[in-house]
């Protein structure tokens, strides 16, 4: 998946709107993201992820939800004009990682709160192979 993204980003999905820009029938959920930090490419600081469908009109894979955190693997839209410079998720949702709150009870300082930050695919799909758990760098975490 590293090979067909264009951007490998962490952040936060902040607000969200629903267009039918593309398609009358089609609903698309575009979703600013914050970016925090960065894997691979070079984002602007703050980017729009565009999604098929909407929470309305039953989207056909996991949407991004405002104010969580994620690790992102996208590619350019290729879209024409200004839309262009909105990006997909790398395989439909197989790119969504969402950020697994560390356990308190197994920290013992700040440091280790700030470290070992862990995603977790957030529409899991047995058929494929990819890793269910990756940390902040990109890297599986699998056992």
């Amino acid at each position: 998946m590293i090979k067909d993204s264009a951007l490998i980003v962490t952040g936060v999905a902040e607000s969200q709107t629903v267009a039918r820009d593309l398609d009358p029938d089609l609903d698309f959920t575009i979703t600013q993201f914050n970016v925090h930090s960065t894997i691979k490419g070079t984002p602007a600081p703050t980017i729009m992820v565009r999604q098929t469908g909407a929470v309305a009109q039953s989207a056909p894979t996991e949407l991004l939800t405002e104010g969580e955190e994620y690790l992102l693997y996208l590619t350019p839209s290729n879209l024409p004009g200004e839309l262009a410079s909105q990006y997909y998720v790398t395989g439909l949702s197989a790119g969504i990682y969402q950020k697994k709150d560390p356990s308190a009870a197994n920290r013992t300082s700040q440091s280790d709160l700030d470290s070992d930050v862990i995603y977790t695919r957030a529409d899991p799909d047995t058929a494929d192979h990819l890793p269910m758990n990756i940390n902040d760098e990109g890297n599986s975490q699998e056992a």
